[in-house]
This record gives C-alpha cells, structure tokens and sequence, in this order.
C-alpha cells in the first residue's frame, strides 16, 4: 500500500470511530484526484502543495472532506520542512529576548525590583 493511501485509511478510521456517519468524514476526494496526498519528495512538490493549501484554505465555509484533506497535506508539509528545514532549539535567554523584542520592552521595562 502507497503511504498516501495509509494516510487516508488512518484519517478514515479515526474519524470514523469519532463520528458515525464515516462517508462525510474522508478527504476529499476531489482535491485528492487534482493532489495526491503523498509523501512531498521535492521542492518543486513543495511549493506546488503550500499552493495548494493556501487555495484551499482560503475558502469560505469548508466541508469535512477538505478539513480532513488540508490536515493531511499539511502534516506531510511539515513532516517534509522537518526534514529539509530543521529549527535549531533556542536557548532561554534567545526566547526571552525575542518575546521581549516582540513586546516592544526593553530590560528596564522588565525589571520589577
């Protein structure tokens, strides 16, 4: 079995046992035929997937099929940036500088002594 199909079967029984009317719960099966949900390989499969997910998710009032396909798009999205573009952990004193940066404050404006 293709992992694209494992995906879908696993989004299929786990939304099936969370609801019990399984046919309205699977991706779909549009979106599915336009872009295949498979494992992204290429940053040409990339970009055409962050596209794909940018015009889906734009929509007004989306139905269950397309939620359930945009959850599976965007975890192999992610699954892929996890891979090619990893995030180098923080340390303590990075976070907190840059949540202050974001807050405006400066180390005297945090200073409660």
């Amino acid at each position: 079995m293709f992992k694209h199909s494992k995906v879908l079967a696993a989004i299929w029984h786990r939304q099936r046992s969370l609801d019990s009317k399984p046919r309205q719960n699977i991706p779909n099966l549009e979106l599915i035929q336009v872009f295949p949900l498979a494992s992204i390989q290429s940053e040409e499969h990339l970009a055409a997937a962050l596209q794909v997910l940018d015009n889906v998710s734009s929509r007004e009032g989306l139905d269950d099929g397309e939620e359930l396909y945009l959850d599976a798009l965007s975890g192999l999205v992610g699954t892929y940036e996890d891979v090619h573009y990893p995030i180098a952990p923080s340390s303590h004193s990075d976070m907190l500088r840059h949540l202050m940066e974001a807050k405006g404050m400066s180390r005297a404006s945090a200073h409660f002594g």
